[in-house]
Formats: C-alpha cells, structure tokens, sequence
C-alpha cells in the first residue's frame, strides 16, 4: 500500500552521517514530516563507496527483468527496451494497472522478520505524496485491485523477486525507482538507501479493463492494428479518386517516445497526465508548432525552401529525432502529416489510435468539394463513453467541430430575372443532405477484415485494406438524425440566404454529365467531357464556361490551363483537352487539376454548374527484396520506375525506411532523364524479428512521393 512522506532532497543521497531515532516517539509519517530525509544513513547507490561492511544488509543491484517484462507488457517492440537494437540503451517500458517484476540483490540473505523493504517511485521534476506522484510502498500480502502494490514472490539466498503492480490510473511517463532497506533495533532506526539509475517508463493499457483506454477485443486485431502496428497507410486523393499513402508510424523506434515524453513534461500538468482524454488534447496541441512550440510547423504555400516538402516524408519517425535533437519546429508539415504523428504520438503511449482522412471537408467555402481533412480517432466502435469520437490533427481542423452537419446547395443570381430573384442551379454532385460534406472518411482497416464495397467505392479507390469510416462519424444518409441535423443547419443559414426569393424553372429538361478518365497519369494529357442529353422533343441550346486549371490540395485555386466560352451549342457531346506540355509547369505539388462548368439553357433558363476535380496519378515504384530475412543477416533491395514525364527529373533523391530493419534514411540521386528507367540498390539488416515493411519514397522536383512497398518475414 502507498506510504506518505515527502520526497527526499539530491543532497541527501549518499549521506555517511547516521542519526540516531526514538521510533517510540515518532511515527514514519510523523519521522519523514519532521525530519525530512535526514533519516538516511547510507545510500548503496551504486555510483557511491560500497558500503564495506558485511553485516550489514543493503541493496546491491536491482533487476527489472527488462526482457520478459516488456515481452508480457507488449512493450517489447520499443528499441529503448533492447541493447541489441541500434545502441546499448535499455530500459523497463511497462503498462500501468499491470504488474512486473523485480530482483533485488541484497549483501546477505534479506530476513523480512528482521528488516523491512520499501519501495519509492517518483515522477517529474517535484514530487509530492499529495499529488500522487511521490510513493511509498512496503511489502504486503496481497494485491489490491486498482491501488500501487508490492508482494514477495520468491527468495533464494542474496536474491530476493517481487511484483509490482501500479494502478491503472498512475501517471504515465518516467518514474525513478529507489529501494530502502529499514533496520530498527533498540528503538533506533537506520536507513539505506539504493537509487536505481535508469527510469521506468509506465504506458497507458488498453489491454486493461480499468484504464481509461481499455479496448475490448477478442483476437487483438484491433489493437495490434491501433496501438501496436507501426506501419500503415494514409488516404489522399478526392471524392473520385482515392489513393494509399504508405507510413511509418515508428512508434517504437529509437528516441520517438523520450520526444514525446518530454513535450509532456515541459508543457503538460502532472495532475493530468492519468487521463488519457487530456494527454490526447495536449498531443493535439503539441504537433503543431503554433502552438506551444510543438513539433512541426504547417506549410501550404507550395514553397518548402530551407526545410522539408511535406510530400516527401516517408513517415513519423524523422520528424520526432530532428526535433528530439534539436528542440527546434520541424519544417514542414500538411495535414496528412500532423495526423500521421500524432497518431505516432498516441500510439507510443498507449491510446489507441488511427489516421483518418475526410474528403469534402466543410471549410470548403470556395466551392469546391475535394479537400481532404487528416485526422487521427479512437476506434468509435469502442472508445469510451466521455471521449470524443477523434481529434482533428491539423491547426485549421482544430478550430472547427470535428464533422460538421451541413447541407450545401447553391444559387446564382441573374440579372434576366425579375426583381433579381436568384434562379436554382442544378449539380449532378450536390443535394440537401449531409453526403456532400464529409465523404468516404478513409482509414486503413484491421487486417483480416473484409468490407463491403459498392462498385463506385471499388472505381474511386482499388485498396483492399481501405476501410470507410462515415458511418462512424456521421449519421447515416435519409436517417431521421440526418434529416434534423440539415434542418438545424438550414435554420442557421445567413439573413441573405433566408430573404431572397428563389426562382425555380418551370422546366428542367436536360441533363449534364462532367467526366475525366480518374486513370490519368502525370505525363498524359487531360481530356474532359461534357455531356449535354436533351429530355424533351424541343430544341435546346446552351452557353456557358468551361474552366480547366490546377489547384493545391487545400482547394484553393492554382493557375487556369484552359478557358473555354461557348455560347448557342446545340445539346451534345463535347470534349476539352489540355496537353502534358500545357499544364506540366504549373502544377501545385499534388497535381490537382479542377473542372468548373456553368452553362444555361437559353430556351428554359435552366442552369447547371459542377465543380470537380481530377487528380493526376503517380506512377509506382517497384520494390524487389526477399520475402524471407534473418537477423542480423543483411539482405538486397532493388527499386525501379519509368520517368513518365517529357522532362529529365532534376533534384532526385531516395528515402527508405523500415521500422526493425532500418531507421530513416536519404540517398541523394543523379537526375533521371525523360522517359527513361530509374534503378538503384540498397541493403537492410533487420535487427528485429517479425513482419516487418520496407517503405521506399523517390521524390524529385517534379514528381514527388512516387512510393512502393515491401514486405519481409524476419526470423532469428
């Protein structure tokens, strides 16, 4: 059971001096309140004189049996846990409400009927007993649930084993160890103390049910997926077209969680660092280097000079060394990124948590309706009841509600009209529901699960292991939760909206239909259609605008390629092409192209506007390694692609990464001539066992994140 007392002075440790205590006078409490930690006679640090004397029982070593400690915690994956994994670091990673165990080596046999044991944690910068982050434990019977304990397991001459337990509520961070041993005889008491050099670091559990992050999950597919896999994929792209983005979460590797640690410690309560919901708003804040002096600092301009494209990281992991390294904001970052660590950041500690991408974001108020908002959730199906649904990763996404209920029509107003009243436009995309804000919300699904598609899902987006989340995150279409959030919406639309009369034509009597080939690559040229199908026996004829240009992935509108007017066209088929060589030097760095119409049937004043957009696809990068590894063994990877541009690629440079295989890592490359091959070789040495993923990104100043990746069975 935890003790009181106050925590013991840096200046105290080592003390020679003994003094002298009426135990009949004092109790500990009273003892520790008076005399501070003045009641230390010896400290057996082991970077102290060791105590000489062989009578006396003090504590030799301790051994936190690092090794079947983390492989029962699922915290062995962590490098800091392993000296056989990059350097000789190793440290106890243990999850809260769970218990561990140490041995205590002592100078002689430990006889408990004799002396006594006490255990003292400690955590932060002051530790206090008052705010639960100074501890004393002594040895007990038994374990009581849900509070700190300690318990005898075994003795063996010099070597005594005991478990440890800490409640499932217990700050999570580093927390020092120290051991005391308690001699009383002649109402005198002597203390010695033993401080354990390295901290221990306590996890959240959501293999816990008391923990607040608790997961119920019957095989562990959800939180292997959540909170133990470190690779995966973002979703980009838009409502037509939906792509994987491969990323290393790297939440066990290398300095990733001290980074996070220490953003805490610096910027974060103590009080509040048991609650998973407060840490989680806290990493929601501390990502972004706006706030706090977080991690990265958010760039959409298109201009990276004098830091890093946010298209060209393969994943978290570069990101939290350069800023554990130097304390500095690294640059830069899109939306994507923010998500892909903090969603590093959540599952290094513990919480459970996944990228989600949402296409036709709400903050959309230009028009156009392919941003995509990256954010990072707990699993809905299974967080608690008082945790939101997910926190939105990105500075702009904060400042609004996570998935806004709306409704969006639109109106234009014409001057042909009378008292200029505004006349409906018909959209072939757009009606009063909620499906045109917050479509297709992407994540990457637990493996071994299968999910129902419609074919239009299968055309905009071929992955097998995309998930679509909507449901979770929004009510469902034609539902009555729909219905009443679109009345909501409608009644808190502006006085303008409200007052203006609408005029409706009597007759719409044609149909428009927008298409371009979503297969589209970089290097082919553009071709748009636009098909105009006339319903009634009676001539038709159209005028109208065609603009073809390219935008930034935020929606925002880049350069025109093409502007076409036309005016008295008969209903038809007509078709729009913009060649490679046209659009090839403006486009903004997603290759985003947009496509806006607005045509008017004269005889009928029926209208039709469509605002979509195309996104230009990449070409692949083959990688090529063996399915099979051994550690320790090195091993070949041969990468290739075809430079499908008419232009040589300039600026070129290779970034592979691999978590238990190889940290991040940048080859610089020569310039890769038009229509040419590219191929190059590198090697990995696993240092890990397992399945592990090779992710490979070739980034030029043309194209960047052409990406591939490999998977590699790892044995011993």
């Amino acid at each position: 059971m935890p003790g009181t007392g106050n925590a013991p002075r840096a200046s105290d440790v080592g003390r020679r001096v003994p003094m002298e205590v009426d135990t009949e006078l004092f109790s500990d409490f009273e003892m520790r309140t008076l005399f501070g930690s003045d009641v230390l006679v010896h400290s057996s640090d082991p970077r102290d004189e060791v105590i000489e004397d062989p009578n006396i029982l003090h504590v030799k070593a301790v051994d936190l049996d690092i090794k079947n400690n983390t492989k029962a915690h699922r915290t062995d994956e962590f490098d800091i846990a392993d000296a056989s994994v990059y350097d000789d670091r190793e440290f106890l990673v243990v999850r809260r409400g769970q218990a561990f165990k140490a041995n205590i080596t002592f100078s002689k046999e430990f006889d408990p009927s004799e002396d006594d044991l006490r255990l003292i944690f400690q955590f932060g910068k002051y530790p206090l007993a008052s705010s639960g982050s100074y501890v004393e434990l002594v040895l007990s019977d038994k374990d009581v649930k849900s509070e700190w304990g300690a318990w005898m397991e075994s003795r063996e001459e010099k070597v005594t084993s005991i478990q440890v337990v800490t409640p499932p509520t217990v700050y999570v961070g580093k927390w020092t160890l120290s051991v005391d041993i308690i001699k009383r005889k002649d109402a005198k008491i002597t203390i010695y103390r033993y401080k354990h050099e390295k901290p221990i670091y306590v996890l959240f559990n959501p293999w816990c049910k008391e923990d607040g992050v608790y997961m119920p999950d019957k095989d562990g597919s959800q939180i292997g997926e959540y909170v133990l896999n470190d690779t995966g994929k973002i979703y980009a792209g838009n409502t037509r077209s939906i792509s994987p983005k491969p990323w290393v979460f790297g939440q066990f590797t290398g300095n990733v969680l001290d980074c996070i640690l220490n953003l805490l410690d610096t910027e974060m309560n103590v009080k509040k660092r048991g609650d998973p919901v407060m840490v989680s708003r806290k990493l929601s804040a501390l990502v972004n280097s706006s706030n706090e002096d977080g991690i990265l600092t958010g760039n959409w301009s298109g201009d990276y000079t004098g830091g890093t494209s946010p298209l060209d990281w393969t994943g978290s992991v570069a990101i939290f060394e350069q800023y554990y390294e130097t304390n500095a904001p690294v640059e830069y970052g899109q939306c994507w990124v923010f998500s892909g660590i903090l969603t590093t950041a959540c599952r290094a500690l513990g919480i459970p948590a996944r990228s989600v991408t949402n296409f036709a974001s709400a903050h959309d108020t230009d028009g156009r309706i392919s941003t995509c908002g990256m954010m990072f959730g707990w699993p809905v199906r299974t967080c608690r009841p008082d945790m939101a649904a997910g926190r939105p990763s990105t500075p702009l996404h904060r400042k609004r509600a996570y998935m806004v209920e709306v409704a969006r029509t639109a109106w234009v107003q014409c001057r042909c009209v009378p008292f200029g009243r505004a006349e409906s436009i018909s959209r072939t995309t757009d009606h009063l529901c909620l499906r045109n804000v917050g479509r297709y919300l992407s994540t990457k699904g637990v493996k071994g699960m299968t999910f129902e598609r419609t074919w239009f899902e299968k055309l905009i987006c071929s992955d097998e292991e995309r998930e679509d989340v909507t449901c979770q995150y929004k009510f469902k279409e034609g539902s009555e939760e729909e219905r009443a959030a679109v009345r909501e919406a409608s009644m808190h639309s502006s006085e303008t909206t409200k007052k203006t009369k609408v005029y409706e034509p009597a007759v719409k009597d044609v149909e428009f239909k927008v298409s371009a080939d979503p297969n589209t690559f970089v290097g082919d040229d553009i071709e748009v259609t636009l098909v105009m199908e006339n319903k009634s026996d009676s001539t038709r004829t159209v005028s109208g605008t065609l603009v073809i240009g390219t935008t930034f992935y935020t929606g925002v509108f880049h350069k025109e390629l093409l502007k076409k007017k036309f005016q008295g066209v008969q209903v038809e088929e007509e078709k729009f092409r913009v060649p490679v060589k046209e659009y090839l030097d403006k486009l903004a760095d997603h290759f985003m192209i947009s496509i806006s119409f607005v045509c008017v049937v004269q005889e009928t004043r029926q209208h039709f506007v469509d605002s979509s957009e195309l996104r230009l696809r990449k070409p692949h990068l083959t990688v090529k390694a063996p399915d099979k590894a051994r550690v320790d063994k090195s091993f070949q990877v041969n990468v290739s692609f075809v430079n499908p541009l008419p232009v040589s690629l300039t600026k070129c440079e290779l970034r592979v990464e691999g978590p238990g295989l190889l940290k991040p890592i940048c080859f610089q490359q020569p310039d890769l001539k038009e229509k040419s091959t590219f191929t190059a070789t590198f090697e990995m040495t696993p240092v890990k066992t397992g399945q592990r993923d090779i992710i490979v990104y070739y980034n030029s100043q043309e194209i960047s994140a052409i990406t591939g990746t490999h998977s590699v069975n790892v044995e011993f």
